[in-house]
């Protein structure tokens, strides 16, 4: 039976009590006082938890102590049922809270273990803002806030969203080779671009490769930390996924990235525009090989222009127009009709 239906009984009882169909000492001792039994051996129940109450909701047991108190003076004293009634029900509605109040506490301590777990495997800042170890531990601090508000059935279901989040990611109990083999080549394909790009950079110093950042990732398979080092490794690739594409443009350039590089930084340090750098450089990078390519064509065609009539005579196996032979062509237009 829920409590809400034993609720309705009880007052049922008093109801039929002040009605005449039930006599006083019944409902007294048949009813109320069993809910007062009841009411008592669920505080003795919280014993292990009194004291995370009185740290979070002092108000709670103060509340809970004085309904049952003045339940059982009415009770003792012979008063009205239905007072002693509302004052057991208020006392089971702050049981309830605590209630509440201690599962919130054991989420949020569940959860808190698994988070802070990560958050230690993931030592460099950077990896600690990446959304697979800073969202579990947001939910974990927006559960804790809901707590000290007293939204205790909330702060329990953020709690167990952020441990959901976090208990994936957290260290296997067998190696997979396959996995982490896998996970060693996509971490040095984001070393060679980054290595090869970093010149794009006014301080190469701050790139991922070189304040730590992906050697940190890269440990994390070692340490056991498998699913997390996968998952950091993709939001690693979807972050740096503009930066490869400027590598793979720089690369069907064929060489000269040295040269390439520097005055990419000095045309993106003149523009101001609200555009992803990595973006902007593929950008350029094509932008200055169309001019280039559309500089020697016309430079070819200007040559063509200047060139003297007989000067394709001078490259073999190239016929000026205006030196062929007739004969070749009213040859050509003969073997044309035959």
């Amino acid at each position: 039976m829920t409590a809400a239906v034993e609720a309705v009984e009880l007052r049922r009882a008093v109801w039929r009590q002040e009605y005449g169909y039930l006599s006083r000492d019944r409902v007294r001792t048949e009813w109320l006082e069993e809910e007062y039994r009841r009411a008592l051996d669920e505080f003795d129940a919280l014993a292990g938890g009194r004291l995370t109450i009185r740290v979070h909701a002092p108000a709670l047991l103060r509340e809970h102590d004085e309904a049952l108190h003045l339940a059982r003076r009415v009770l003792d004293e012979e008063g009205i049922l239905r007072l002693a009634l509302n004052h057991l029900l208020h006392a089971r509605e702050r049981m309830a809270r605590m209630r509440e109040l201690l599962d919130a506490h054991a989420a949020l301590e569940r959860a808190a273990q698994k988070v802070e777990r990560l958050r230690e495997a993931v030592r460099v800042p950077r990896l600690r803002a990446l959304p697979c170890v800073d969202a579990p531990a947001r939910l974990l601090d927006a559960a804790r806030t809901r707590l000290r508000e007293g939204a205790y059935s909330r702060s329990a279901y953020l709690a167990g969203a952020a441990l959901r989040q976090a208990a994936p990611l957290q260290p296997g109990d067998t190696p997979d080779l396959a996995r982490a083999a896998t996970l060693e080549t996509a971490f040095r394909e984001m070393r060679e671009v980054c290595a090869e790009t970093a010149g794009l950079l006014p301080d190469p110093s701050t790139d991922l490769g070189g304040d730590g950042t992906l050697d940190a990732a890269a440990a994390l398979a070692d340490e056991g930390f498998l699913a997390l080092g996968e998952r950091v490794a993709e939001e690693l690739m979807a972050l740096l996924a503009p930066r490869f594409r400027f590598h793979r443009a720089l690369r069907e350039g064929g060489g000269g990235a040295s040269a390439t590089l520097p005055s990419l930084r000095h045309r993106l340090a003149e523009e101001a525009r609200d555009e992803d750098p990595w973006t902007a450089a593929t950008r350029l990078l094509w932008q200055a090989r169309f001019d280039d390519g559309l500089r020697r064509i016309r430079g070819g065609q200007e040559a063509l222009e200047h060139a003297p009539e007989d000067a394709a005579d001078e490259v073999p196996g190239v016929t000026s127009p205006a030196s062929a032979s007739p004969l070749d062509d009213s040859s050509s237009q003969h073997g044309e009709r035959s």
